[in-house]
């Protein structure tokens, strides 16, 4: 309201449809990919983007209670249509490196992250579920699997933001939960860094 402004918004947690870089008790997801994503939460609860929205609106107080008539539909098409920042990691005509290449091999061979991260959304493909019942590598019941799109530019990772580098993600991956990465050489994991950095 005019008298007690908002100092929350959903740019607080997700600038520029990104995450806020900061380790909560539960990471703030990007936005990349979202219209190709559903379902949403951490629980993969939410079946469209308009009832994460009003879903937003109910949970957080701070907003002010009910969002205006026809809000929800434009804040949902917005989100829609937030695509993940172009790499930085990759060539001037978008071609990868040659240690990304060698990572794109790792990633979908001896690593198995297209179990749960295939391409082009780099969520699970269909049949399979886009959430994982076992909440496998977070401890959460269910799990929604984020997308790896912009990827480089979303630290802190893991659910819980306790990975401060993609490395960290790949050497701290008690019993291979994420992806099988306890085999892999120091080089493999390397390229297969420099692969994840170019999504």
């Amino acid at each position: 309201t005019p008298t007690m402004p908002n100092p929350v918004t959903c740019y607080s947690c997700h600038p520029d449809g990104a995450s806020d870089g900061l380790a909560h008790s539960r990471q703030a997801p990007t936005m990349f990919a979202a219209g190709r994503s559903a379902p949403y939460g951490w629980s993969g609860g939410g079946a469209s983007l308009t009832a994460l929205v009003s879903g937003t609106f109910s949970a957080h107080g701070v907003f002010g209670g009910s969002p205006p008539a026809g809000s929800v539909q434009m804040i949902a098409d917005f989100i829609s249509a937030v695509e993940g920042p172009p790499s930085p990691f990759r060539g001037a005509n978008g071609a990868l490196s040659a240690a990304a290449q060698a990572g794109k091999l790792v990633f979908e061979g001896a690593a198995g992250c297209v179990q749960c991260h295939a391409a082009p959304d780099f969520i699970p493909l269909p049949p399979a579920p886009l959430t994982l019942g076992g909440g496998v590598g977070t401890g959460l019941v269910p799990a929604n699997v984020p997308t790896l799109l912009g990827l480089w530019s979303s630290a802190p990772y893991l659910h819980d933001g306790s990975a401060a580098t993609l490395l960290e993600v790949l050497e701290e991956n008690v019993g291979d939960q994420h992806g099988t990465t306890a085999g892999l050489t120091a080089q493999q994991k390397a390229d297969l860094v420099e692969y994840l950095r170019s999504l």
